[in-house]
């Protein structure tokens, strides 16, 4: 899960259908498309939500560029002590209504890109996120064996170097990437959350990393009076995923 910072700073395209391959391996299911903008003035913004006594969170985004480089940054935060369910919601032998057992949530996120005006419409991209929290998961409220469990912590680090050229009829990306994410999953004997003891709770331990390229081009012959066009993709990637888990 990724928090966008702000909004107004982003460009989202959803993808579904054969256009996934578009986007790699990791596409086959949908694909969500985040295009952070690069600042053309200086900007700043807050923004502020709140469900009273419930949940909060918080953004807040900047940037600004000087003469042929620009750059942008932002955080958020989002505490949430419980979700509740709908009034709808028919009590059951787990789960009695109201406030959803064991759904809080702690999420912090921050991000930086810095794009440098190469000219004759190239440019270069750096960019970094990480986005680290804990929550929980509730218990399935009609199973006779709810799985009492936690994300004792979660974490997702990215840095990526890219290059970008966009002609009238031609565009061509190339980006490297280094990508770290870790995560604690405890399962605990009961609703109470405070020990494991029994054969059903564990304590998993797991971490991977990769490291990849990709190149994007689009042929658009007519530019931007329509017509077809022509779009291919060509990516590498190496994963690396270790593991414990300690009953």
């Amino acid at each position: 899960r990724v928090e966008p910072v702000d909004r107004r700073q982003f460009g989202v395209v959803v993808v579904n259908g054969a256009r996934n391959l578009l986007y790699g391996p990791n596409g086959l299911g949908g694909a969500i498309d985040v295009m952070t903008r690069s600042p053309t003035q200086p900007f700043a913004d807050l923004t502020v939500e709140t469900a009273p006594a419930r949940a909060l969170r918080a953004t807040a985004a900047g940037g600004s560029s000087i003469a042929r480089i620009g750059a942008v940054a932002g955080v958020t935060g989002d505490f949430t002590r419980y979700t509740r369910l709908p009034s709808s919601f028919e009590r059951t032998y787990y789960e009695d209504g109201g406030r959803r057992d064991n759904s809080d949530q702690r999420t912090g996120s921050g991000w930086s890109k810095f794009v440098v005006d190469l000219g004759r419409d190239h440019e270069l991209v750096l960019h970094a996120m990480r986005t680290q929290g804990r929550y929980g998961v509730p218990p399935a409220t009609v199973s006779l064996a709810p799985r009492y469990w936690r994300w004792s912590d979660w974490q997702l680090s990215t840095v990526a170097v890219g290059h970008a050229y966009r002609g009238s009829t031609f565009s061509l990306d190339q980006k490297l990437y280094v990508m770290d994410a870790g995560n604690t999953l405890d399962s605990y004997d009961n609703d109470s959350y405070s020990t494991e003891l029994t054969g059903r709770a564990f304590h998993s331990v797991y971490d991977e990393g990769s490291v990849g390229g990709v190149v994007r081009a689009l042929l658009r012959p007519a530019g931007d009076e329509g017509g077809w066009d022509l779009r291919s993709w060509w990516g590498l990637r190496r994963d690396a995923h270790s593991g414990r888990a300690d009953r």
